[in-house]
């Protein structure tokens, strides 16, 4: 489940260093309590939820997005699009209005028009593209859905007009081109850094279309953007948009009560029921379309073993995991897809918690003495699991129960 923390009467204030500041955040702008550092300015290079959700919409657009209710696709710069030889062919046309950010490291020179899209996809797949190669060059969104392998050329037909072709029609490829990091960027700021030899910082100082343009980035404080007042789409209301950055939840629920942000990230399960009884916050929750799960390394003994699989499948006990880590805000899932997607359908004979069986699996499969193994948490909270370390620590203990030792290790270091 979602868990979304919202202020109604407590909007546009941020606790600042300087009180000009902070009237000034009162009276125009919004703070987001976020929880974590974007790891890139450019949806692009990274899939991380926290990155995505900083620098996404607020700064870029891309060729067509999905109506939230009806699912149907919208026209955003594309105002349309044609498929055609058998879906192996998609061609967009453009808007002719659509505005670059204007900021104080660059200044666009024309509107975007196609050779902007054609950069901006060539990138992912064509190892002459100049840019190609720049920053991680590692797009990791389009080659997990092989949109890098999709796609034989993006071809300008003239300057509002962009033909996708395709090495085979592809039914998700619109679905794929309205995502988060399918975004447009500008080649003229990109032919413009290039001349200055400062390529890297394409990535770091973004240039998009979207409503709000890039300001300042304090690592480990905060994030400000400008109201792009030469937005295509409407008028945008805000002045300014602040991300304050606070990585501890405790924090970030401290910051919403004392008027620092009006909204707030993944705020802990535990505090929900307290912070719903107060009249100046709002909690809202909602189903959202993703879903957790343990991932074992197939290629490697003894994950290769299925009856080894089955068996951890059966040593955890899923319902103390729903109440110890998320508080009755979730469900089991009981397919790969959550009750969200219209595509859902309940998988009967899903594994239950069963150490018995567990230990007889793991007989069969010659590992009667049990195995050691390493269990990787994430050291951050996400929607999907709130808390990585303590849902570690629970399966950890009932593996010990079938005479599995589990070692604990996350990205921060830290193992147990």
């Amino acid at each position: 489940m979602r868990n979304l923390l919202l202020g109604v009467l407590c909007t546009y204030l941020l606790g600042c260093i300087d009180a000009s500041q902070q009237t000034i955040r009162k009276t125009q702008g919004l703070v987001y309590c976020s929880e974590a550092n974007p790891v890139s300015f450019n949806p692009q290079v990274t899939t991380t939820g926290s990155t995505i959700d900083i620098i996404a919409s607020q700064l870029y657009d891309t060729l067509l997005s999905i109506d939230p209710e009806t699912a149907e696709f919208k026209p955003e710069i594309a105002h349309s699009w044609q498929v055609s030889d058998g879906g192996k062919v998609v061609t967009f046309y453009l808007r002719k209005d659509v505005q670059f950010h204007h900021t104080d490291y660059f200044k666009p020179t024309r509107f975007l028009n196609a050779d902007d899209v054609v950069f901006s996809f060539s990138r992912l797949f064509d190892v002459y593209n100049p840019y190609h190669f720049v920053g991680d060059a590692n797009y990791p969104y389009f080659q997990s859905v092989g949109l890098d392998q999709l796609i034989r050329q993006v071809v300008k037909v003239d300057d509002y007009t962009v033909r996708f072709e395709l090495f085979n029609a592809e039914s998700s490829f619109l679905s794929n081109l309205a995502t988060d990091f399918a975004v447009i960027l500008s080649e003229e700021y990109a032919n413009h850094l290039a001349a200055l030899e400062q390529k890297e910082l394409f990535d770091t100082y973004p240039i998009g279309t979207g409503p709000y343009k890039y300001k300042h980035f304090l690592r480990d404080n905060l994030i400000r953007y400008h109201r792009n007042e030469h937005y295509w789409k409407h008028p945008v209301p805000m002045q300014q948009l602040v991300f304050d950055i606070t990585t501890n939840g405790t924090s970030r629920i401290a910051k919403m009560l004392t008027k620092e942000c009006d909204i707030t990230a993944h705020p802990s399960a535990t505090q929900l029921s307290v912070l719903a009884a107060r009249d100046d916050i709002r909690v809202d929750k909602a189903p959202n379309l993703n879903i957790g799960y343990w991932a074992f390394n197939t290629e490697k003994p003894p994950f290769d073993n299925l009856l080894v699989r089955k068996a951890l499948a059966h040593s955890v006990d899923f319902e103390k995991i729903m109440q110890a880590v998320f508080y009755g805000n979730g469900i089991i899932a009981r397919s790969h897809l959550p009750p969200s997607s219209w595509a859902f359908q309940a998988q009967d004979h899903m594994p239950t918690y069963n150490p018995e069986y567990a230990r007889q699996l793991l007989v069969e499969a010659g590992y009667e003495d049990g195995f050691s193994m390493t269990l990787w948490a994430m050291p951050v909270s996400r929607i999907y699991n709130p808390n990585a370390r303590k849902m570690a620590e629970l399966i950890q203990s009932d593996l010990k129960g079938i005479g599995i030792s589990a070692r604990i290790v996350d990205m921060s270091g830290t193992h147990s």
